[in-house]
């Protein structure tokens, strides 16, 4: 027996759409504790991929799951039109570069004509992978009653105290001329060397008393080796105690010939007192050690 399924599947979709079976299902289920399912919404600027696919078909699942199981489960599909990645592609299409400028409202309507136009044909590409819902009347991020909603929403929360003006680091594109969130950005997996640094002590500030400074050091380890060059402190924590050991190290950097007493984090040796105090240091002897991954150097 032959199947042809290539050619009775879009006849089963046609008949799923003909005769409203989504209505239908809602009208059947009633009265029925109500299920809610909200639908993260893709970006419409560009057609489905194998990504937003299979969200869409995932989230079916669960949708017909919970209507076939004493729930009314409503689906409102949703697509966000706003944000960067909106705004690049519809600058691309219309043959604008990035940096280039336009008005704000003009740059708000080409961008809203993309969306909208994306999100019909997203609409018609989720349709014919069967995924059923609301799909004439799905909500939009760009839609005006979404975006007074928003808007009730910050004033409430503004009443409440909990919008405030303040500073906060941002990443930056250079390219596109403004902010990037955190999740938006990508960190390239080069490898990176880390170094110990030896501090020489400068002023112990009364802390050390019986020890010779002059062949006292702090020990540091970083991978974040440009930095270096322009630390004058380092800081320690009476939540942190150090140690504090003699070493005969030296190198063709480290000056001294002597044997040297360094401090570093805690050891098997002798506890050094605890202190909340910034130690001014004064010259700086570096050994480098092996290159570490990335995900170290951040």
């Amino acid at each position: 027996m032959r199947a042809g399924l290539p050619e009775r599947e879009p006849q089963a979709l046609d008949r799923w759409y003909s005769r409203n079976l989504y209505e239908e299902i809602m009208r059947r289920n009633e009265g029925k504790p109500l299920y809610i399912l909200h639908d993260g919404p893709p970006y419409a600027n560009g057609k489905i991929h194998l990504g937003t696919a299979l969200n869409k078909i995932l989230k079916d699942f669960v949708v017909r799951y919970k209507n076939m199981s004493g729930f009314k489960a409503p689906y409102v599909p949703g697509y966000d039109t706003h944000g960067l990645p909106t705004e690049l592609k519809a600058r691309k299409a219309a043959g604008m570069k990035s940096s280039e400028r336009v008005s704000a409202l003009e740059l708000r309507k080409m961008c809203k004509e993309f969306a909208v136009g994306f999100a019909e044909d997203q609409r018609k590409q989720f349709e014919r992978l069967g995924v059923l819902g609301e799909w004439d009347n799905p909500y939009l991020t760009l839609k005006n009653e979404y975006v007074a909603k928003q808007i009730e929403v910050f004033g409430k929360m503004a009443e409440k105290g909990y919008i405030y003006k303040g500073l906060k680091p941002v990443y930056w594109c250079s390219d596109c001329q403004t902010a990037l969130a955190e999740a938006e950005i990508e960190y390239k997996d080069d490898p990176c060397t880390t170094v110990y640094v030896k501090f020489k002590v400068n002023d112990d500030l009364g802390k050390l008393s019986g020890i010779d400074l002059a062949n006292t050091y702090f020990v540091i380890w970083t991978t974040t080796i440009s930095c270096t060059p322009t630390m004058m402190t380092t800081p320690t924590s009476s939540n942190s105690p150090h140690s504090m050991f003699p070493t005969a190290y030296s190198s063709s950097r480290a000056a001294p010939a002597s044997p040297s007493i360094c401090m570093a984090p805690p050891t098997q040796t002798s506890s050094l007192p605890t202190m909340s105090t910034a130690w001014r240091l004064r010259d700086m002897y570096v050994h480098l050690t092996r290159p570490m991954p990335t995900s170290a150097c951040r």
